[in-house]
């Protein structure tokens, strides 16, 4: 996933926020072993973790993606940029109204307005999930979102590594794609899995709430 991150062209940073637990040591020394930021904080206070990460990285802009998206298109996450730079949305994103498979979610904020809203909520949801606050708030908050174009809406498809069918599928579009290019896109996967429908059969049993 970092790998695919780096290729975003308006990214200067990347930072891995991850818990203070011991079991995610290994996942602060892949932080170490792979150049990028590392910010260590609560499990349960995301929002807090990720206020935090920002202001130890002195980030004006937040781009917040998850770790359980391997397969994240990094030309989605530039368009979400580009969206936020041009416009006066408080926060843009792909993933308000579901259009696009489930781990292609991202959001684009900025830095002050996350922590306007981790100064004002001490709901046990909004600290868990980092856009929540602002989502309960549309009015107060300028959220934009971009749908998907329709060769890419495929809202039922779940392509977030959480269960071991997961790993399957992700696997699988891995070993038929990335020998050849290792940037492949959501379009490519999309393609694959229309040769290959058995694919989305590996998770299509398992139901993933969005937030």
């Amino acid at each position: 996933m970092i790998e695919r991150l780096r290729r975003i062209p308006s990214l200067s940073e990347i930072v891995l926020a991850t818990t203070t637990n011991a079991a995610d040591d290994e996942v602060a020394q892949l932080a170490c072993r792979l150049g990028v930021g590392l910010w260590r904080g609560s499990e349960e206070d995301v929002l807090g973790r990720v206020v935090d990460a920002a202001i130890n990285a002195r980030a004006d802009i937040v781009v917040e993606t998850t770790g359980d998206c391997p397969l994240i298109d990094p030309d989605l996450v530039e368009r979400s940029i580009q969206a936020f730079l041009a416009g006066d949305a408080d926060c843009v994103s792909n993933a308000f109204i579901p259009t696009y498979p489930l781990g292609m979610d991202h959001y684009v904020v900025a830095a002050n307005t996350l922590r306007e809203a981790a100064n004002e909520t001490d709901d046990a949801l909004d600290r868990e999930h980092v856009i929540r606050f602002l989502l309960r708030q549309p009015t107060r908050f300028r959220l934009l979102n971009l749908p998907a174009p329709a060769p890419l809406y495929r809202p039922n498809l779940s392509l977030t590594l959480d269960y071991a069918e997961d790993f399957s599928l992700i696997r699988a579009v891995f070993e038929r794609l990335y020998p050849a290019d290792k940037m492949f896109g959501l379009s490519g996967i999309l393609a694959l899995i229309d040769r290959e429908p058995g694919l989305a059969e590996l998770n299509r049993h398992l139901r993933k709430p969005r937030v």
